[in-house]
């Protein structure tokens, strides 16, 4: 299990990080830097130094978290281990477009932890702790920024789908904290990861498997195949099993019954996955970075969205090559949904209400039908060169983020109901290349 201790300086992570390693039996790891000097690849180490001093203040320090969180994960990924920050304080001190890219990349490749602890005080509480600890502390003046970091790590949990436990310590002591904590962490169950870059098993036409040949946990390194059709026996797809192969089409066996998390993650080619009739079990960020995906097979649970192992995934039921897709179902579009999918052109999303980070960049789409939106995040349609139509059904206008038609050429019409051309103009100010009109 890999656990992640997050918040503002001064809320105790170090030291809580520490008793909750210890309590639990796990590791605690901090500066992964320092571990580097003795690493046996010592060069590395160097490289960092000759990188690091060609750096400006602020990139070397979120360089440097990315470093330190990219290197403990690979590293101690088969143990159990505390860690201090991960993703959401590099979200937290830098909420830019470029930090939310920089992330994916980590996902993509390391996983996310299993749970996420937020940290919190009060800001005069907070404020109390640092002065006592030192009453020059250089993370004083960041208590300014109290109240956006907090948001900023709640949104970054939001858009990457993390677990996480939320601890107000403000009234608690260290040993309260660590108490509640080691309590909550000791009742959520675990299934060990088996990293794509390091399984250890036996290979068979191509796929790597465990000893008992009833688990898939990666394709050999020599595999080329488009088509996966799954061998007999086979019941669990591991961890990341597939995850950035250039594949399009999965026929699952008639037994397979778990998908692990991010099984599918990055396989910008798939297309298509038929599904076992026995399945039961569908980790989280499956089709993290795919486009869009034709899902055929399986049973009962999955017959509705409303109903389905997949809920809060990105899968429409549909055929690939149709430009039309009629998602009747969504409520999200969640980060990345449609990067890169050039056969979409047009989509209409009657209950869809929030549409994330970057989820359409660098698609094909002209034109989205949107009924019940609330949120439309940072960066949605950047680089939709084609784009030109965004229509709305609400009076009232969702809340619109920065830079969400960044690369976006020519003007694109927001067409909204009569009488509410005021308010849409208010929502979509920062944006310079829209022409608003009543429909």
């Amino acid at each position: 299990m890999q656990i992640a201790v997050e918040g503002i300086d001064g809320t105790g992570k170090t030291t809580t990080a520490k008793m909750l390693a210890k309590e639990l039996g796990f590791q605690y790891h901090s500066k992964a830097i320092h571990r580097m000097q003795n690493y046996k690849r010592a060069n590395e180490y160097d490289n960092f130094i000759s990188l690091n001093e060609c750096m400006d203040e602020e990139t070397e320090r979120e360089w440097e978290y990315g470093v330190r969180a990219s290197f403990l994960y690979e590293r101690m990924k088969n143990t159990d281990t505390v860690t201090e920050r991960y993703f959401c304080s590099n979200y937290a001190v830098k909420p830019s477009s470029a930090t939310l890219e920089e992330i994916k990349k980590c996902i993509e490749i390391f996983g996310v932890p299993d749970m996420t602890i937020i940290l919190y005080c009060r800001p005069e509480i907070n404020y109390k702790r640092l002065y006592n600890r030192n009453p020059n502390d250089k993370d004083i003046p960041k208590l300014k920024r109290h109240k956006d970091f907090y948001d900023n790590i709640k949104r970054c949990t939001e858009i990457l789908k993390l677990a996480n436990f939320f601890l107000d310590t403000s009234e608690m002591s260290l040993e309260e904290v660590v108490n509640k904590l080691t309590a909550y962490i000791k009742k959520i169950p675990v299934k060990r990861k088996s990293h794509r870059y390091t399984a250890q098993g036996i290979e068979r036409d191509e796929f790597i498997m465990n000893e008992k040949g009833s688990s898939i946990l990666g394709l050999s390194e020599s595999c080329r195949k488009k088509k996966i059709v799954l061998p007999r026996g086979i019941k669990k797809i591991g961890f990341s099993a597939f995850a950035s192969r250039d594949i399009e089409e999965v026929f699952m066996n008639d037994e397979c019954e778990e998908i692990s998390c991010g099984a599918f993650c990055n396989c910008k080619n798939l297309r298509y996955i038929k599904l076992s009739p026995k399945i039961k079990y569908v980790g989280k960020n499956l089709f993290a970075g795919c486009g869009l995906i034709e899902i055929e097979g399986g049973n009962e649970n999955i017959g509705t969205r409303e109903n389905t192992i997949f809920q809060g995934e990105k899968i429409i039921k549909s055929n690939i090559k149709k430009s039309m897709i009629e998602d009747e179902f969504s409520v999200e579009h969640g980060a990345w949904s449609y990067e890169n999918n050039k056969y979409v052109r047009k989509i209409t999303a009657p209950k869809l209400k929030i549409i994330g980070a970057y989820a359409y960049k660098d698609s094909g789409l002209e034109e989205i039908s949107l009924a019940e939106c609330e949120e439309i995040h940072e960066r949605a349609f950047w680089n939709c060169k084609n784009l030109k139509v965004i229509k709305f059904s609400s009076s009232k206008p969702p809340r619109i983020y920065p830079e969400i038609l960044l690369g976006v050429r020519e003007a694109v019409e927001i067409l909204v109901p009569t009488g509410s051309v005021g308010s849409y103009e208010a929502a979509f100010q920062s944006c310079k290349n829209v022409e608003i009109k009543e429909c």
